[in-house]
This record gives structure tokens, C-alpha cells and sequence, in this order.
């Protein structure tokens, strides 16, 4: 009875989560932010417009509003996506955002199983995480904009549940597989989805150092299979572009381009931000304001009561491993005693240690980033942050968590 009645409460979590997303989804009649680039771009593609794929044109005068460009900086999975249900449905702005809005719902779903995988013990974790997803402002903002960020965010959310479940289940491949052509998703989506390979290496460096659960060899030939699988789901991305004529000389030339945009572009914007300001929910964007409808303001703003009180358990949680391992240290100051002290910190830590390495991973490379960036490029880091979160405030509510999971790992 126990168990129907949080599935009961899972689906009204899913339903807010949806109803956030997807009601009244045509408003605003215009194109907010980047969709004026987004959308023609998709355009394209769903006529089989070589113009997609092509970096040198300058407005698109002819058939959009002013201000419309090609959009070929960023992979083109999400235009591919987009463009499926462009051609399924007519010219709206409802059918614009729908994909996001359906990715952005699923996003719930994937947050809730990692929740539940992580901690097991704790049957509250997966349902607080689940309601942190679907009333995230900044979540709910991009899963209703024609754009790639909730692609991205969703797919490597996947990517990091199924490496959980590879982790633990290592003698079940599909796992592998299943993260592989994860993070090919997610980097086929948009390039922070390479975020995920520091996350990988170094959680498998500590694998291979502190638990001694793999060896080098072992390590290495993870990562390069990651590497070749995603790289394979990448280039199938651009499958239409091949076969629209598009040749592998024109596909260099254009990541060339994207490199030298990311790089080397000297612009501003009065929406930027740095990257350490994204934690505090400093300077949102300003997406759309329709001066026709009593000035009606669209911003990517989070929730901040959820928002600080998932910064607050982040705090939390990092103060209370690093005075834990510290306690243990001071402890056994005996050298020999203190190598096995760390390796059963880190085992009681486990879950805990995962969660705070992949936030760290997909947010921190930011800061070292020469391009502009804006407050959504902190989304696909939030993910693991709502299930930290979840866990911390579980474990204030009941018991300590603990890695309570038997698997051999070895």
C-alpha cells in the first residue's frame, strides 16, 4: 500500500512537473532569446535545407523575422529533434517548444531513478529529488524555449545514472553501452556535454586508487570506449548534413569555425554572467518582455527558496565530509592504519563523493571558459545537486545515509 501510494505522489510530481512545462506553452507569440536562431535553424533542417549546416550566411531576411541566423555553433541533435515534430505538426509555437517541454519532463523521471539508485535505503530521496526537478525555475524556463540546454541537461543526467549502474553492476555491459551513447547524446546536443569525461576519468581514477575496485588498464580502456562510442553517436548527428552533400572537409571546416567562436570571439552581452555567480541565482536571463501584453517579462529565474535550500545541503554535506575525514585522520595518525582509514572513508562516502564530482565536474570547467556565458549553462550541473540535496535533507529527517549497496564491485 506503502509503495502504491508514493507512485501515486510520484505521478503528481511528474504532472506538476508537466503542467510547469507544457501549459499554455504558445506564450510568448514571438521568439524568446536564442530562438531566433534556433528555430529557423530547425526550419532548415526539417525541408532538408543545406543552409543549416552552413556558417556563412548572413541574415535570413527572406524567410524570418529580422534578426534570424543560421544557428551552427552547437551540435545538431536537438534541431534534429525539434525538427521531427516540426514536421508533425504546423507552424505554432506550441510545436516549437514541445520537445523541450516532453525532455524537460523526462528530466523528472531521470532525476528520481539517480536519486533512487544512489540512495536505496532512503525511500523519500527519489521524491523530494523528483519535486526539487519540476519546480526548478531555471529548469522549468529552458524546457520552454526552443533551445538545446534541457537536451544537454537530460542526457547527461542519463549518461551519470547509467554509469551508477555500471559501477555497481560492471559484469552487466549494457550499462556500458547504455552510458556510452549517453554522453554521445549529450555531446551531440551541445558541447558541454563533454563535461562528462573529466567527471568519468577522474571518478575512475579514484577507483583505481582508493578502492582498487579496477585497475589502470581497465580505467583507461573505459574512458577510451566511452570516447569512441560518443564520438560515433556525434558524427551520426550530422548524418543529414552528409547526406545532403555536405563532406568531411566541410565538417572540419565547421567545427573550425565553432572553435575559433568558443575561443577566440570578443563580444558582450548585458545578460553574461561568470560562472561563479550561476550557485547564487545571480543575473537570470532576460528572455523575452512583450510590451503589447501589459509588458509581460519572460526570465529564466529560479525558484530560490528550493534553490538556496539545495546550495545550503551542498555546503552542508562538503563541511561534513571534510571534517568526517579529517576525524578519521586525526584518529589513526599511524601512516599505515590511515591508507586503510581513507580507503573506508571514501567507501562510507561513496555516494556522497559521486554526486559532489559530478556537480563540481559539469559546473566548474566554466570558470575557466574565455567565451560569454549566461545563467543556463549552470543547468546541466543541477541534476546531480537536486539528488545531494534530497539525500541531505533525508538524512537530517532519519537516519545517517550509508552506502548500503552489496554489489561486488570488483
Amino acid at each position: 500500500m506503502r509503495k502504491v501510494f508514493m507512485i501515486v505522489i510520484f505521478g503528481i510530481i511528474v504532472g506538476l512537473g508537466w503542467c510547469l512545462r507544457g501549459f499554455d506553452l504558445d506564450r510568448p507569440h514571438g521568439y524568446m532569446f536564442d530562438e531566433i536562431y534556433h528555430v529557423p535553424t530547425f526550419k532548415l533542417i526539417a525541408r532538408g535545407d543545406i543552409r543549416a549546416y552552413q556558417w556563412w550566411h548572413s541574415e535570413l531576411k527572406e524567410e524570418f523575422p529580422p534578426g534570424a541566423y543560421v544557428e551552427w555553433l552547437h551540435p545538431p541533435l536537438a534541431k534534429l529533434i525539434q525538427a521531427v515534430f516540426f514536421n508533425l505538426g504546423d507552424n505554432r509555437y506550441y510545436i516549437w517548444r514541445l520537445p523541450s517541454a516532453i525532455i524537460g519532463t523526462i528530466l523528472i523521471v531521470v532525476v528520481a531513478a539517480l536519486a533512487r539508485a544512489i540512495f536505496p535505503q532512503q525511500p523519500l530521496t527519489w521524491l523530494l529529488a523528483a519535486l526539487l526537478a519540476a519546480i526548478d525555475g531555471l529548469a522549468v524556463a529552458m524546457s520552454r524555449i526552443a533551445m538545446n540546454d534541457i537536451f544537454v541537461t537530460t542526457f547527461s543526467a542519463l549518461a551519470i545514472l547509467f554509469y551508477w549502474y555500471y559501477y555497481h553492476r560492471p559484469q552487466q555491459t549494457r550499462w556500458l553501452w547504455a552510458m556510452a551513447i549517453s554522453v554521445g547524446l549529450a555531446c551531440a546536443s551541445k558541447w558541454s556535454g563533454f563535461w562528462l569525461f573529466p567527471f568519468i576519468g577522474f571518478w575512475e581514477i579514484l577507483r583505481w586508487k582508493i578502492w582498487q575496485t579496477t585497475n589502470k588498464k581497465k580505467a583507461v580502456a573505459l574512458v577510451v570506449f566511452t570516447a569512441g562510442i560518443a564520438a560515433c553517436v556525434y558524427l551520426t548527428s550530422y548524418g543529414q548534413m552528409f547526406y545532403l552533400g555536405g563532406s568531411l572537409r566541410h565538417f572540419l571546416a565547421l567545427h573550425n569555425q565553432i572553435i575559433d567562436y568558443q575561443f577566440y570571439l570578443n563580444a558582450t552581452h548585458p545578460y553574461a554572467s561568470r560562472a561563479w555567480q550561476w550557485p547564487l541565482g545571480l543575473r537570470p536571463v532576460y528572455l523575452y518582455l512583450d510590451s503589447e501584453q501589459n509588458d509581460r517579462a519572460y526570465w529564466n529565474t529560479p525558484f530560490y527558496p528550493s534553490w538556496y535550500l539545495a546550495l545550503g545541503c551542498l555546503v552542508a554535506e562538503i563541511l561534513i565530509v571534510i571534517a568526517d575525514f579529517y576525524q578519521e585522520v586525526w584518529r589513526r595518525r599511524q601512516t599505515q592504519v590511515a591508507s586503510k582509514t581513507v580507503r573506508r572513508f571514501f567507501t562510507d562516502y561513496e555516494s556522497q563523493l559521486f554526486l559532489l564530482l559530478g556537480y563540481f565536474a559539469l559546473w566548474t570547467p566554466w570558470i575557466f571558459s574565455p567565451r560569454i556565458m549566461y545563467f543556463h549553462h549552470y543547468l546541466p550541473a543541477l541534476p546531480c545537486l537536486w539528488v545531494l540535496a534530497s539525500g541531505t535533507i533525508c538524512k537530517l529527517l532519519d537516519k545517517p545515509i550509508k552506502n548500503d549497496t552489496k554489489i561486488n564491485k570488483a
